[in-house]
């Protein structure tokens, strides 16, 4: 990912560095006599280029408009010729960006206004060279037939290499070269008419037509976000449906964040929710690299201390303006803009819905509606699941370490199995053993042991996610169901437990501590060497425990 990025900022540079070259060897070419004509064209563009709306479902700061700007670019093409064409989109791009760059850093409205020349200039000699090979005339229909194609294949092309957006439902490749198609068709008519009336006429008629191509623009700004509205209702919808075949919380915490990067496809979306065993915020569900579900928050860190204190939805376009966010370990030390939806269970925040990316003011006031569904849904589903925990926990957790006994632990693991069964996923589960309890039952007594368990029992229960199931599994081993989890993330979580064991300080009470010498199997199912059931995922890995005493 990081390679990715270093050589996508180096072939951004590069297209800089080659736009700057190409308008540079264009300049000997232009009719200095003609600089007012000129202006006057780049000042018409760059106000159809400050109204012209992005596509919905590209991220801001994206390359590319849906501007009726293309048509005066047209004109300038039939009238002028390439290099006056090149130069004066060129100038209309920076002026028009640069006046409303939306947001947007300097990089990025340079980088765009490139991105445009390249393919003016791409067009222009497209042109070129298909009216040197078949003797086509100059400011013809043929002419900016051929020139809108070249300039849409070239944008497409930039697009994507440099296309930041992921996979939203709004930004298909095929949807976003219809966007573009269509803006190119409406506004191809009025550039063959200005052209027409352009060179040695009166400015008046000019003005006529430039008024109905000011109307298409502003129509154009009006449209899209209409279209992407239609989407986002289309999405949420369909997510409707897909939860209420969700049997289970996490799977419709995961459901809605998959609907959720669908709309706004951003690096990360997060669930956390508060785990009163390990007196912090852990992963719920996520859409993202697999590494974040080992992320924790605790209270007392500036970001949920800022939405307790809040008590709203926070967008920050940048988290290292905010000194306190910038020096702290966490969500401000991966992502440069975030969106925070908190959740209240009556005084207490209980949740925290993040969405974070890479890229400086990501999040805009578009996104709003959307992210406060999705935090109202993710609300709903964890009210759902804590009632649900609450009957489940009646009879099914163990009194001395207040995880849950053997009996309901194998009960959930048949439960994942035939769930698995059904979707095609996997899971996996864990087996830990504390092998010196039972000589620190006969040193110390059977108190202090039963205190080391409990101990033990705390340290599992915070490292384990909220969809994972801890339970006591016998009298001196622990269990950990894990669902949606693969081999590689198993035997990662796996070494973590050991560890957080194995280094574990255990109180004696009198002033002591001591150290348990631990050991774990793991086995994922559907997996080699067991059944494909729960029971005989769980009798292989205990003869693997047992084997290894």
């Amino acid at each position: 990912m990081a390679r990715r990025i270093t050589w996508l900022v180096f072939l951004a540079w590069l297209a800089v560095g080659v736009a700057i070259w190409q308008t540079a060897t264009l300049f000997p070419y232009l009719d200095l006599d003609r600089t007012r004509d000129y202006l006057v064209l780049a000042a018409m563009a760059a106000l159809l280029e400050m109204i012209a709306p992005g596509h919905p479902g590209w991220a801001p700061g994206s390359f590319g408009r849906l501007s009726a700007g293309f048509a005066v670019l047209l004109t300038a093409e039939l009238v002028y010729g390439p290099a006056p064409a090149v130069w004066i989109w060129a100038l209309a791009t920076l002026a028009g960006q640069g006046v409303a760059n939306r947001g947007n850093p300097l990089r990025t409205t340079i980088f765009n206004a490139a991105g445009y020349t390249l393919s003016a200039g791409a067009a222009a000699r497209v042109w070129t060279w298909a009216s040197a090979h078949y003797a086509l005339g100059p400011g013809t229909v043929l002419q900016a037939l051929v020139f809108t194609a070249a300039y849409y294949l070239a944008g497409g092309a930039l697009r994507a290499i440099f296309q930041r957006g992921g996979d939203s439902d709004l930004s298909s490749p095929v949807d976003v070269m219809g966007w573009d198609l269509f803006t190119y068709l409406i506004t191809l008519p009025f550039g063959l008419a200005l052209a027409a009336v352009y060179a040695g006429t009166d400015p008046a008629k000019v003005l006529i037509l430039f008024l109905p191509l000011l109307a298409v623009g502003l129509v154009l700004r009006r449209l899209v976000p209409a279209r992407a509205s239609e989407r986002e209702l289309a999405v949420w919808q369909g997510l409707a449906g897909r939860l209420a075949a969700c049997g289970e919380p996490a799977r419709a915490w995961q459901t809605v964040l998959a609907a959720v990067v669908r709309l706004i496809p951003c690096h990360a979306a997060l669930l956390f929710l508060w785990s009163e065993s390990g007196q912090c915020f852990q992963v719920a569900a996520l859409r993202g690299p697999g590494r974040l579900a080992r992320m924790r928050l605790v209270r007392e860190q500036a970001l949920p201390a800022l939405l307790a204190r809040e008590r709203r939805p926070l967008v920050i376009p940048d988290v290292r303006r905010d000194p306190s966010l910038a020096a702290e370990a966490g969500p401000a030390q991966l992502w440069r803009s975030l969106a925070l939806f908190p959740l209240f269970e009556g005084e207490d925040l209980t949740g925290i819905l993040l969405l974070g990316d890479k890229k400086t003011a990501f999040f805009t006031p578009r996104h709003q509606a959307g992210l406060a569904v999705a935090a109202a849904l993710t609300g709903l589903i964890a009210a759902w699941a804590r009632a649900r925990a609450a009957l489940q926990d009646a009879g099914a957790t163990d009194a001395l370490t207040g995880l849950y006994d053997r009996r309901y632990f194998r009960l959930r693991a048949a439960e994942e199995a035939q769930r698995v069964r059904r979707s095609g996923t996997e899971f996996a589960v864990t087996l830990l053993s504390l092998d010196t309890m039972g000589a620190v039952g006969e040193r110390f007594g059977a108190a202090r042991a039963e205190n080391i368990l409990v101990e033990a029992a705390r340290v599992v229960a915070r490292l384990v996610r909220p969809a994972d199931l801890a339970a006591r599994y016998d009298e001196r081993r622990f269990a950990v169901l894990m669902p949606e989890t693969g081999p590689q993330e198993a035997a990662v979580v796996s070494g973590e437990m050991v560890n957080a064991l194995r280094t574990h300080e255990f109180p004696l009470g009198d002033g002591t501590a001591v150290q348990m010498a631990v050991r774990a199997v793991w086995a994922v199912c559907p997996g080699t060497g067991h059944s494909g059931d729960a029971a005989g995922l769980l009798a292989r890995l205990e003869e693997k425990l047992e084997a290894r005493e």
